[in-house]
């Protein structure tokens, strides 16, 4: 599944539903251009799946929450400004250049998709219309599969979405705190919620 417009339309409605504070922080989108700028630096091209969710949405107008009072999207992941991403891009290829040639760590056409915890990659070494394979990266870990885990951009929102519909992914009303309860044990998503 490609990232649509209309995929992101049930991505914020979940949001919402599930009052989780991310839907109220939203800022605006970014423009081609701005993209374009934005990412000059990195020497690659957002495919259009990555541009459609910077057009959407540039991240969100605060700063890195604590844990508990999470404006991401999910618990510990950080839905960033294109030029915050574009910064972590570039510290994420400045460790890979310092490191080993047995350890694997990131691609220079490698993107981040939100920041914290296990970090999604999205490859963006595919054409504009493509699939925007993703690459789910442990930081802690020093080598990883180099088959995307999941085939796009769009696969992830969606699982995002369903976990929100299905309140997998959760907020707790009094508390405000965010939980991931997987009533599948693992068996729906094995390597855990992507």
């Amino acid at each position: 599944m490609i990232l649509t417009t209309t995929l992101l339309e049930r991505f914020y409605a979940a949001l919402d539903a599930q009052q989780m504070p991310i839907a109220t922080v939203l800022a605006p989108g970014l423009s081609d251009a701005e993209i374009d700028e934005l990412t000059a630096p990195l020497g690659i091209a957002l495919p259009d799946e990555l541009r459609l969710l910077w057009k959407w949405h540039d991240g969100v107008n605060a700063p890195p929450p604590p844990r508990d009072a999470n404006y991401g999207l999910g618990p510990d992941r950080w839905f960033a400004p294109l030029s915050k991403m574009v910064e972590a891009c570039i510290t994420w290829r400045e460790i890979a250049a310092e490191v080993s040639e047995t350890m694997q760590t990131w691609e220079p056409t490698w993107f981040p998709v939100v920041l914290g915890g296990v970090t999604p990659a999205a490859d963006t070494a595919v054409a504009p219309d493509e699939p925007t394979p993703i690459h789910m990266v442990d930081p802690h870990l020093s080598r990883w599969p180099r088959e995307p885990d999941l085939p796009s951009l769009g696969a992830l929102i969606e699982i995002w979405t369903i976990a929100l519909e299905e309140r997998v992914i959760r907020r707790e009303p009094d508390s405000g705190r965010l939980w991931i309860d997987d009533p599948s044990d693992g068996t729906r998503w094995p390597r855990g919620l992507p």
